[in-house]
């Protein structure tokens, strides 16, 4: 068996903290889809244009924040690394891109982030690794409307930037776009421009019923599904339906979420759209040259941009605006020192970037939401929230999975080299503890899992026990209509010790487990709770426990921070006395997939051992699928009391 690393001290500590879990709970997802990280990119990238050819991904131009590039990446999700391919023959970012024949067509975008537009074509064969570049004419429109194509012109008969492309049957199909300056002197179009690579010539089909640029499309069954993207002034919600074989659009139902510079996937007969950039007021946002933009004006408007990452330290002091994103996930041995530095990203992490006070700047935030469009009832649902939610992002589908690439965390043109993954299919659920462990005064602490199999078909599972150090995980199935229990499941697993537990399954299972102690009379315990992600606290959410106690000899309170997302997690904790005086106040930095416990901060962090009755307030600054409970023990018993944050 696997002994993990802790001291007999410690692991008694820890397991006195086991024993207060959450309430008697049995959790059923009826909601699949499992989110994970995979290597990030290796440069920051917003709006880079994306294509998937024999289960490889390409990130193609794009802007790291204040560039625009000319680089190519190529992931491959079977070894989960990227490649740096041959450069584009320009820069060029806002660019769409299509697959014919194994070729990606990479078409229009902005040359420079005065939003120069293009009309380029260029033609990217992954077998060869090369380029090809369309012949452009000099003199090409700047209006598409009344504009009579010229079959000789190859390249796009106008330049635009945030156009959305597919193909189908041979051909590619261009919707919308945009031309003009980043300072909103620019024009979004409804026009449909359809692209003959073998005939290398541009035809026009209808256009949209709503003019529009930064959109994206999605084809499900031979119909192209285009969604969200925003006008000159205004976030559009809507959702049209072109059909190639009828050359006609049918209006759908509107986005639930209003969103432009998303990314859609169709995975399954269904259309996925995720992130994107929501307005919260009928102003449209005017966003700033960053170039040109100073520091003291940027901070005026709320931006505090600076150059690059950097250390920063983040005060006790929980009136502090807050942290920003983490970089980029990394280990990180968190003290109980709460002047440790805390590595931050670029960017302020607020969904609201401009105040209400900033006058004609507007309101907007990053979307969380996934929409999720069936063609079949036609109806929208909403089954999970992105966990990293980012805009100008890219996606790709292979093997089922959808591949969520770069985009920018902030209202701002800034990019993140983040790479999410998102299986449709896939169920997980959560519960914080569990144990095979010597406790204290000589307890022993073990874990039970019962899991019920209520579909016609077989389940497969995999169970995985996240430890502080390492993961293990067991491989497992269980047939239609049964029922399968797991005895002392950690010891199960080969392990020896306490940590987070995760079970992923392909299908819906009900779940129940029990931690206890056990001795020569018998046990004691409590149910685990399984839970879902989405439903911990996410970045924004803030959170009270009320009841907590701290007398010598009497009562102690420790807190249980579980990190079920996929990248790290910065919670910030204040404690109060019964009259709202604050104690003290503090931050944690929790690794993906980590139990971080506090042991008794009223008295090791507020210098109060004796407070009596207290209470705490909580706040994610950054991260998702945070769980938060304070474990309220008898020092005399050792029985606890799970007090679990209400948001």
């Amino acid at each position: 068996m696997k002994h993990l690393e802790t001291s007999s001290a410690n692991a008694k500590v820890a397991l006195a903290v086991i024993s207060v879990l959450l309430m008697a709970t049995a959790a059923i997802a009826t909601q699949p889809g499992t989110w994970k990280a995979r290597e990030d990119l290796a440069a920051q990238r917003a709006f880079a244009a994306t294509a998937e050819v024999d289960g490889i991904i390409y990130a193609i131009g794009g802007s790291p924040g204040l560039t625009v590039a000319d680089t190519v990446f190529a992931y491959a999700p079977a070894v989960d690394h990227w490649f740096e391919m041959s450069a584009m023959p320009a820069p060029r970012t806002m660019a769409a891109a299509a697959v014919v024949d194994g070729k990606i067509y990479v078409i229009g975008g902005a040359l420079d982030l005065d939003f120069t537009a293009t009309g380029a074509v260029e033609v990217y064969d992954p077998a060869l690794e090369s380029w090809n570049t369309r012949r452009q004419h000099a003199d090409a429109p700047q209006n598409p409307k009344g504009l009579a194509i010229d079959v000789d012109l190859n390249s796009m008969p106008i330049a635009l930037w945030g156009s959305a492309a597919v193909a189908m049957d041979g051909l590619i199909y261009v919707f919308g776009g945009g031309n003009g300056d980043a300072m909103g002197n620019h024009s979004c179009y409804s026009t449909v421009f359809v692209y003959n690579p073998v005939a290398d010539s541009w035809d026009t089909a209808p256009d949209m019923p709503t003019a529009r640029c930064n959109l994206s499309a999605s084809v499900v069954d031979g119909m192209i599904y285009v969604a969200g993207g925003s006008s000159e002034d205004q976030v559009s919600s809507a959702f049209e339906v072109y059909d190639p074989s009828s050359d006609n659009w049918v209006v759908a139902a509107d986005l639930p979420t209003a969103r432009e510079s998303l990314a859609t996937a169709s995975v399954g007969g269904k259309v996925y759209a995720f992130g994107g950039l929501s307005w919260k007021r009928e102003d449209a946002i005017r966003f700033a040259d960053e170039r040109h933009q100073s520091f003291e004006d940027m901070k005026t408007l709320g931006l505090n941009r600076v150059d690059s990452p950097r250390e920063q330290t983040f005060e006790d002091d929980s009136t502090r605006s807050e942290p920003a994103r983490v970089d980029t996930p990394r280990e990180q041995t968190h003290e109980d020192d709460s002047t440790t530095s805390v590595p931050v990203w670029v960017d302020n992490p607020r969904d609201q970037l401009f105040e209400d006070d900033v006058g004609t700047w507007g309101l907007a935030r990053v979307v969380h939401e996934v929409d999720v469009y069936d063609p079949q009832t036609k109806t929208w649902e909403q089954p999970t929230r992105m966990p990293d939610q980012r805009w100008g992002l890219g996606a790709a589908v292979v093997d089922g999975t959808v591949h969520l690439i770069g985009g920018g965390a902030n209202a701002t043109f800034s990019g993140s080299n983040h790479v999410d993954t998102y299986d449709p299919d896939r169920f997980t659920f959560w519960t914080e503890v569990v144990a095979h462990l010597e406790g204290a005064q000589g307890s022993q602490w073990r874990t039970d899992l019962c899991a019920h199999n209520g579909n016609i078909d077989q389940a497969n599972l995999e169970m995985v026990l996240h430890t502080r150090f390492n993961e293990y995980s067991h491989l497992d199935e269980i047939g239609p209509q049964k029922q399968k229990v797991f005895p002392d499941i950690v010891e199960h697993i080969g392990v020896e010790g306490k940590g987070l537990f995760e079970v992923w399954s392909d299908q819906p299972l009900l779940l129940a487990g029990r931690i206890y102690s056990e001795d020569d009379i018998g046990t004691v315990g409590q149910f685990c709770q399984f839970q879902t992600m989405e439903d911990g606290f996410a970045a924004g959410d803030t959170g009270l426990m009320v009841g907590l106690r701290q007398k010598e000899g009497l009562f102690r309170t420790n807190l249980t921070l579980a990190n079920t997302g996929i990248r790290q997690a910065l919670v910030v904790i204040d404690l109060f006395d019964c009259a709202g005086k604050k104690l003290c106040g503090f931050h944690r930095a929790v690794q993906p997939a980590t139990l971080d416990q506090v042991i008794e901060p009223l008295a090791n962090k507020c210098g109060e051992p004796n407070i009596g009755w207290a209470f705490a307030k909580v706040r994610v600054a950054v991260g998702a699928g945070v769980r938060i409970s304070a474990s309220v023990i008898d020092s005399r018993t050792n029985d606890g009391t799970t007090i679990v944050a209400q948001r």
